[in-house]
């Protein structure tokens, strides 16, 4: 979405679409009938300026 003009989608069109699906959030992801398809998730820290370890 960086650098682009799409903007995510409202969660009141979304949810509705999901429950028709059945969506079920705690099951893991399939792009085929019993194959998992391996999700990885990565994060980008601009700054850490205020940075505490006790509320880590």
């Amino acid at each position: 979405m960086i650098a682009s003009d799409e903007r995510p989608l409202a969660s009141t069109y979304i949810l509705p679409v999901l429950k028709r699906a059945q969506y079920d959030a705690r099951t893991p992801p399939t792009l085929f009938t019993g194959q998992t398809v391996d999700v990885r998730v990565g994060i980008h820290v601009q700054s850490i300026s205020n940075f505490e370890l006790t509320t880590m």
